[in-house]
């Protein structure tokens, strides 16, 4: 299962791609961890504001979310982001979306939402702080957020949905190290490359080694891990798949979160399901829907489980 919210565990298959920011080629390495982050240049307020957010430096944790309204994923990043605000918001942290398109624009993109937006809104000032930050990463997908920690220094960038909760949570007990946020950050990127490859249809040596990296790297970081899977298990650009590297990747975010996260346990059975585990892959889904507090995803799982048990049962007999 995609995981796109905190509380209310929320499905969304269609995104399981990014978007690329249309601008100038990236230039990778510019801006590293541990520096002081670049000055944010904010052309109007969309919602709430105006801030000065470079005087909030020192006091408040920044998270700054970069997006586009032409950006399907980003749909999904809103109402999660707004979440993670109402969770954060008396720990100092605050939650900006950036985008670089004209206001009226972001405006009306909001407006249509099915839901309130929880966060403050803003639109770039002639890119230069996605220039600053996105470009200066050697980054160019979209959604994708940076955190500015009371320092005022950048402590970690990536995808919005996968990893943001959890590394917040590291850094606001003091728990958070630079080497622990790169190799996250190297995760991500090494997961990019090895969709880049697989989509074409090859899979070779290099590839082989991008999955033993990809496992090594986000030992720390479950949620990492699920995504990986689950874009293995489901991404339909995908001409060939490794189910046993998915298997690989899910058990060990299964074993990492405790085996008690609802999305990950749907993602491991799925690859239990696809590795002939039949019935091991029935009974960890199960312990999904029994665990899924929120109504509107369970008819999902047990519809899955009913596809299980469908399947198993179609099985010719050895």
């Amino acid at each position: 299962m995609k995981l796109l919210t905190s509380g209310s565990r929320r499905l969304a298959c269609v995104w399981l791609c990014y978007c690329l920011v249309a601008s100038a080629p990236a230039r990778a390495g510019t801006v590293q961890l541990g520096q002081t982050a670049p000055p944010i240049k904010i052309a109007e307020w969309v919602r709430g504001g105006p801030i000065n957010l470079d005087q909030l430096r020192g006091s408040n944790v920044l998270v700054l979310d970069f997006w586009a309204t032409t950006c399907a994923p980003c749909r999904y990043t809103i109402p999660y982001i707004s979440e993670l605000q109402k969770k954060f918001r008396d720990r100092g942290v605050l939650m900006v979306g950036i985008s670089s398109e004209p206001a009226d624009k972001v405006k009306s993109f909001l407006s249509k939402l099915d839901a309130p937006v929880g966060y403050l809104m803003a639109t770039d000032s002639n890119h230069q702080t996605s220039d600053a930050y996105l470009k200066a990463a050697g980054w160019e997908e979209l959604p994708h957020a940076f955190i500015v920690n009371t320092d005022g220094k950048l402590a970690w960038h990536g995808n919005a949905t996968v990893a943001l909760e959890k590394v917040l949570d590291q850094l606001l007990a003091g728990e958070l190290d630079i080497e622990a946020a790169q190799r996250s950050i190297t995760a991500e990127k090494l997961t990019r490359e090895y969709f880049l490859i697989v989509s074409t249809g090859r899979t070779n040596a290099r590839t082989a080694q991008l999955g033993e990296q990809i496992i090594a790297e986000a030992a720390n970081y479950p949620a990492i891990l699920n995504e990986f899977a689950w874009k293995i298990l489901t991404d339909r650009k995908l001409k060939k798949r490794d189910y046993d590297l998915a298997l690989r990747a899910s058990k060990a975010a299964y074993e990492m979160s405790g085996g008690n996260e609802v999305p990950i346990m749907d993602t491991y059975a799925r690859s239990l399901f696809q590795a002939g585990k039949h019935a091991e892959a029935i009974e960890i889904e199960k312990k999904a829907i029994e665990a899924c507090k929120d109504v509107r995803f369970r008819p999902e799982l047990e519809s899955v489980l009913l596809r299980f048990q469908r399947l198993s049962k179609e099985q010719p007999k050895k």
